[in-house]
């Protein structure tokens, strides 16, 4: 029975240990063979989501272009066009603009994607920010979660921070 007992708590502690906004994928700087010019990348990472059709958050920065990012934002569990993003950073809306289409992914789950260019200023006000959320206007509706709400944060929230920081290492480098 102990054995059990012991187990069950194990379990239980690796599940909720798995859920924690912490972890994630790090952001990777790779060299273009092209021109050699350095960029870092960051996947998706999960918004603080209250449902399965939920937005996501990466990130792409270029050496060419120091002082801008690349957001990309993602509708996960579903196939939508995405038409426009919005930011709030603390009471300031941030509309974001994009002309390009939507990616649609269906290789590794459902997906939707697109990448929406902005001041790299932005990522160090989410960042810095008590309260940061998306909407994501799509063809089915709205989208929206916190990126960060007080003491709500988000995966999402954690791999903004891990890019930030592989970009200041590149750029040093």
């Amino acid at each position: 029975m102990k054995k059990v007992l012991l187990v069950g708590v194990l379990g239980l502690g690796l599940v909720l240990g798995g859920c924690a906004t912490t972890s994630g994928l790090n952001a990777k700087t790779g060299v273009s063979g092209f021109d050699g010019k350095k960029h870092v990348r960051i996947e998706p990472h999960g918004a603080a989501c209250t449902s399965m059709i939920c937005p996501a958050i990466g990130a792409i920065w270029i050496e060419d272009a120091p002082n801008l990012v690349g957001l990309n934002f993602e509708v996960v569990n579903d196939i939508r066009s995405i038409n426009s993003a919005e930011l709030n950073i603390d009471g300031e809306i941030i509309k974001l603009t994009n002309t390009n289409l939507t990616n649609f992914n269906t290789n590794i789950g459902v997906s939707s994607a697109k990448i929406y260019t902005t001041d790299f200023a932005t990522v160090d006000k989410i960042i810095n920010s008590k309260r940061t959320w998306v909407r994501l206007g799509t063809s089915k509706g709205y989208v929206e979660a916190a990126i960060i709400d007080s003491s709500k944060d988000s995966k999402a929230f954690h791999a903004l921070k891990r890019f930030k920081s592989q970009v200041e290492i590149t750029q040093k480098n």
